[in-house]
């Protein structure tokens, strides 16, 4: 509404300005074709033509001068010379046609080939709005950290598997904000330390790239096989993002396996996997 009512008054500022009274300096319009032409210029370039209407008004004035250099006398011969120009000299607004553009802003046309008994208004509109976050995935999919970028591959089955491996990336990046942001939400709580540029700024809702950030700088040094690996101590938000996902700090301290429970191991990452997509699944469909 505020812009229509901008656009519509510096429209008509633009109108007025455009046939200056006469003086010097000031650039008069000659013919009704060239005004014409300017005024639907400004008119569509401020999108106000349906809003603004105006009138002008062509003034001749005829001045005399003799012919010839010299100076005037009773038996000169003189002539007439006519100047014109245009002016306008109003610029009215269409009330009728503001206050209907008015009333119509601010709605949306909603359009669904699903039968209102499957798809309820109100349940249309939410699961529209709910859009950007749904499309928010597929560009953490094309963005860092995941990045799935063009690459020269010699069969189908590598593009697939990639995919498939990176989609379970952006699955865990979902879940990761999900629990996030449903912890704080309960707690009342925020999180600090998360921008760079500034460390005290507070935030409810953490974007799963910030979070993995946070966590960058943790190294894992090992000297020699007599000696225990060094890892960088984990700092205040590290813990807290660990508590709030449930992982105990051990996580960054390597097991020492042997062949059989490497197997183990990765039979369980695979079973934790499955079921990270599930719980995903169950977040994403709702009650």
């Amino acid at each position: 509404m505020v812009a229509l009512e901008n656009r519509i008054e510096e429209a008509t500022e633009a109108l007025v300005a455009l046939t200056p009274d006469p003086g010097r300096g000031k650039r008069q319009i000659r013919t009704e074709a060239e005004l014409i032409e300017k005024v639907e210029k400004i008119l569509a370039d401020f999108d106000v033509a349906d809003y603004l209407h105006y009138t002008f008004e062509r003034f001749e004035s005829v001045t005399t001068g003799y012919i010839g250099p010299g100076r005037g006398g009773a038996n000169r011969k003189t002539r007439q010379k006519s100047t014109v120009r245009y002016q306008i000299t109003q610029v009215t607004r269409d009330e009728e046609a503001i206050t209907a553009a008015l009333c119509s802003m601010g709605w949306k046309l909603y359009a669904t080939n699903q039968p209102e008994v499957d798809l309820p208004l109100g349940e249309a509109v939410g699961l529209y709005r709910a859009a950007p976050r749904i499309e928010r995935h597929f560009h953490l999919l094309k963005d860092a950290p995941i990045g799935l970028s063009p690459m020269y591959v010699r069969n189908d089955d590598q593009i697939k598997g990639l995919c498939r491996l990176l989609s379970l990336c952006v699955r865990l990046m979902t879940l990761i904000e999900i629990v996030i942001r449903r912890h704080l939400a309960q707690q009342g709580e925020r999180l600090t330390g998360l921008y760079e540029a500034n460390p005290n700024r507070e935030t409810q809702t953490p974007t799963a790239v910030r979070i993995l950030r946070a966590f960058q700088g943790i190294n894992r040094v090992r000297l020699g096989d007599k000696h225990p690996p060094y890892t960088t101590p984990l700092t205040g938000l590290q813990r807290q993002l660990l508590s709030m996902l449930s992982l105990s700090e051990s996580i960054y301290q390597t097991p020492d396996l042997t062949p059989n429970a490497s197997k183990a191991f990765g039979r369980r990452c695979g079973q934790l996997l499955a079921e990270v997509s599930q719980v995903i699944f169950r977040l994403l469909k709702g009650p």
